[in-house]
């Protein structure tokens, strides 16, 4: 199977390095990046073709990776009329599927929503399909997704959901350690310090509710006891409005995501 990929920006070279580190022989990797050096210095560290242009690597390949910024699509997409009919993996944020279908109308399309972490291989990948997605082809997104992270299927619907509580959220939680280790460095711990006690923090915190299947509020009765300091702390987050700020963070998140697809289905 020979994969084309179109824009090598953070997530596809995240992608494109998962996939290597797999060691997949039957894949075959051809890519067009507008930065040609970027390209070509994959090419070396991966077992990618560097082509010169995206018509090339399209021509070359089975399957799609379009992963241009959203105001380069159309351009891109007139481009690639050709590949109409390919299976098309779209990592174009905020484009619907209709969308997508109106330029590859006879394609099999999946809309793969990652976040940042996929840097690490700890995305949390939304993926949504056209009714031209087979489950084999299903299968292979999946498998191409497996070395960013974990995940799921959702209904697009949701998308926007999605992209608050799996993409936005790390920046939430970026902010929130910052701001942990913030408050040790006033109480004269070093920053580099105070920042990794508060990522373990937050990661095993993360890991104890994924594998206790115990309510968050739970969790945080059991690290309170009776008056005692983390009570005091929790209490003050209640009194400053924490909950309500997370809430409301999150819903400007989704209301832009959905007014951009709104303008989306305009154009």
């Amino acid at each position: 199977m020979k994969i084309g990929f179109i824009g090598m920006g953070s997530v596809a070279l995240a992608i494109i390095k998962g996939i290597n580190r797999r060691e997949t022989a039957d894949l075959e990797l051809f890519g067009y990046d507008p930065h040609r050096e970027r390209a070509e210095a994959l090419a070396e560290l991966c077992s990618l073709k560097a082509c010169g242009s995206d018509e090339e690597a399209a021509e070359n390949s089975d399957v799609l990776v379009l992963a241009v910024k959203p105001g380069e699509l159309a351009s891109a997409a007139e481009r690639l009329k050709e590949a109409d009919g390919k299976l098309i993996i779209s990592l174009v944020e905020g484009k619907r599927l209709a969308s997508m279908e109106k330029w590859f109308p006879n394609s099999a399309i999946a809309r793969i929503i990652p976040n940042i972490n996929a840097k690490v291989n700890a995305s949390v990948t939304g993926m949504c399909f056209n009714d031209k997605v087979t489950e084999e082809q299903k299968l292979f997104v999946s498998k191409i997704l497996e070395g960013i992270g974990t995940y799921m299927e959702i209904e697009e619907r949701f998308a926007g959901i999605f992209g608050c509580i799996g993409s936005a959220v790390p920046a939430f939680t970026y902010i929130y350690i910052n701001a942990l280790a913030e408050a040790a460095l006033r109480e004269g711990m070093s920053k580099q310090k105070a920042l990794e006690i508060a990522a373990q923090s937050v990661l095993g915190s993360a890991e104890m509710l994924l594998k206790s299947a115990v309510h968050p509020f739970a969790l945080a009765d059991q690290t309170c006891s009776p008056g005692g300091a983390a009570v005091e702390g929790v209490l003050m987050l209640h009194k400053l409005g924490f909950e309500h700020a997370v809430h409301e963070a999150a819903l400007a998140v989704i209301e832009k995501s959905s007014a951009a697809s709104t303008e989306d289905e305009s154009i």
